[in-house]
């Protein structure tokens, strides 16, 4: 692992273990075994910052989206400030938590395909939620969706800072939008061919209703499904 030091502002530094870095709009990230840590580059960023708070405030609707919906969030966050009064965020997560990008480098691609499949539906149900609550997200990419291997979720650490907390049908919509493009730029041709068709179609007016889109698209390219348990070499992923 590496090892890098942020001064704070107070006299401390924050020392950060890390296995790699990665850019985000506005700043870079490092991912940690049990955290993923943001630095922002502009001291104007607070208010982006404190859009975080939002994960905290979330109604489901159902017992059902309440169980697949709330491990997605960052429920432990702090914020820290660098001698610069530029924040910084350290979310904690699980050690078995990658990026999407890891997670498809490190295993094979019929159980990318799969982990894909249900990552998305989870997504999708995180929109719906997100309609519930009245805000966008307006982070769903491959750089803020990380894959939490043993719980068989996704997990949402970043992004939040792009949140909108009085969206339009277009906001809400762009999230679906997001999940479609991330989806297509993973899956393929040939069994995936409705999934695909899926991925191109414009966003239905209800997430709910392209949650069930999507759920007839994945039963039309893969018939039944089966729970498989995804492994990842820890040692290796990185």
């Amino acid at each position: 692992m590496k090892e890098s030091k942020i001064p704070l502002k107070g006299g401390n530094n924050l020392t950060i273990k890390f296995h790699r870095t990665a850019p985000f709009d506005l700043g870079i990230s490092y991912i940690c075994d049990n955290n993923v840590v943001y630095h922002f580059h502009g001291s104007s960023c607070w208010d982006d910052v404190e859009r975080m708070g939002v994960v905290n405030y979330f109604q489901y609707g159902s017992d059902d989206l309440r169980d697949t919906v709330s491990p997605v969030l960052p429920r432990k966050f702090e914020i820290l400030r660098d001698t610069g009064d530029r924040p910084i965020v350290r979310v904690v997560k699980q050690p078995d938590c990658y990026p999407l990008n890891v997670v498809e480098a490190s295993i094979g691609q019929d159980e990318f395909d799969t982990c894909l499949m249900w990552s998305v539906s989870r997504m999708l149900k995180m929109c719906c939620v997100l309609k519930l609550a009245s805000v966008s997200y307006g982070g769903f990419s491959p750089e803020n969706v990380f894959v939490w291997a043993s719980g068989h979720t996704i997990f949402l650490p970043g992004g939040w800072w792009k949140s909108n907390l009085s969206p339009t049908w277009e906001d809400i919509a762009g999230d679906i939008k997001d999940v479609k493009k991330l989806a297509g730029s993973y899956f393929s041709g040939g069994a995936y061919k409705y999934v695909l068709e899926w991925c191109r179609e414009e966003p239905a007016d209800d997430p709910f209703e392209e949650l069930r889109r999507w759920d007839v698209a994945v039963d039309e390219s893969v018939g039944t499904r089966r729970f498989v348990p995804l492994v990842i070499d820890h040692d290796s992923a990185y």
